[in-house]
């Protein structure tokens, strides 16, 4: 038990700096993140600052940057346990201006939140605690600043035979020692895997079959699309125009969910949906919104089963509108649904309606 008092404390600051570097490098693989919507609709007593930052475009991307660099800085600083206690009170900081720009307080419940119900305590209040716990029971002893830190003075006898008393020099660690230092290296090790196997990277083998296919044709498959010409979102021509619909705004185009949902409509093609799935994940579809808003659409037209993704990207500042088909097992709940989710517009899908 009293082994299990050191480790756990340990483990509490490791997972919480897991959850900061991962917060922080995701925001920053995501181009189109921004804290911009967080900002504007902040109701805390702090909204009118909030406010200010979000009015000026420059103050919002130095906002963008202190957040992603202060969770990376952060939470790698508790992972590895470099200046703990530092690190802790700069997490607190953080968690407690964004327990300040949203306070559950004693708004009317909201039915179908996507994150919980919340009432004073939230999330970001109960990680604010666990970073306390940290900075009064740190666990330094598993953590790199424990080996940068161990130094022994000179023997005494040694010092007459010098002209100068000797430095400081590192001392000897036993292999426990070197292993309870080194405990954060392998969680980093296993976040920047995870991150990787999530957002894809390419085998050596897939560049040099692109490299080889650029300019011989016969590393080309016979169904592989051989000319494709991208533009840049700087060669479109005129803003996307948008029509209305009762008080609705509406883009003359609509981006489709179905992909996003998994529904590929690939017939016998079983492993289709499941491939579609994967390739969409998270971060993929907040990219490929923020791509579609820099175009000019403004709607999305998806299945309740997705509202909560796009409450997430709104949170990240998007806003783009969505139009629910109320597909599911009961159109009344899914209707309802939808609309607690913020959907602009529902109908019922034909298929349903039928």
């Amino acid at each position: 038990m009293r082994e299990w008092n050191r480790i756990l404390p340990a483990l509490l600051r490791i997972a919480i700096g897991w959850h900061f570097l991962y917060e922080g490098w995701s925001k920053l693989l995501h181009p189109g993140w921004t804290s911009a919507g967080y900002l504007k609709s902040s109701s805390g007593p702090l909204a009118g600052l909030f406010h200010w930052l979000a009015a000026a475009d420059a103050r919002v991307a130095l906002v963008d940057q202190l957040n992603i660099w202060g969770m990376i800085l952060i939470g790698l600083a508790l992972m590895l346990g470099l200046a703990i206690r530092p690190a802790a009170a700069a997490g607190i900081v953080l968690l407690a201006l964004y327990y300040l720009a949203h306070p559950p307080l004693f708004a009317p419940l909201t039915y179908g939140a996507s994150e919980g119900s919340y009432l004073i305590v939230n999330k970001n209040l109960v990680e604010l605690l666990a970073l306390a716990v940290v900075v009064v029971a740190p666990a330094a002893e598993f953590g790199l600043g424990a080996l940068l830190g161990r130094r022994r003075s000179p023997h005494a006898a040694a010092a007459p035979l010098l002209d100068k008393p000797l430095p400081p020099v590192f001392g000897p660690l036993s292999r426990r020692q070197l292993l309870a230092g080194l405990t954060g290296v392998p969680f980093v090790g296993a976040l920047v895997l995870a991150v990787l196997k999530k957002h894809g990277w390419r085998s050596f083998e897939e560049l040099q079959l692109t490299a080889h296919a650029a300019t011989r044709d016969e590393y080309v498959a016979s169904a592989t699309l051989k000319t494709f010409r991208f533009v840049s979102r700087s060669e479109l021509k005129g803003y996307l125009p948008q029509g209305r619909i009762g008080n609705v705004a509406l883009s003359r185009m609509i981006l489709g969910g179905n992909l996003m949902g998994g529904w590929a409509h690939a017939r016998d093609l079983l492993y289709v949906s499941k491939l579609v799935k994967a390739y969409h994940h998270r971060e993929k579809i907040f990219e490929t919104l923020a791509l579609a808003e820099s175009c000019g659409i403004n709607a999305l037209l998806t299945n309740p089963l997705l509202c909560g993704v796009v409450n997430d990207y709104w949170r990240n500042g998007g806003r783009i509108q969505f139009i629910s088909d109320c597909g599911g097992n009961s159109v009344l709940e899914m209707i309802q649904k939808s609309i607690d989710a913020g959907a602009c517009a529902c109908y019922i899908q034909g298929g349903v309606a039928d």
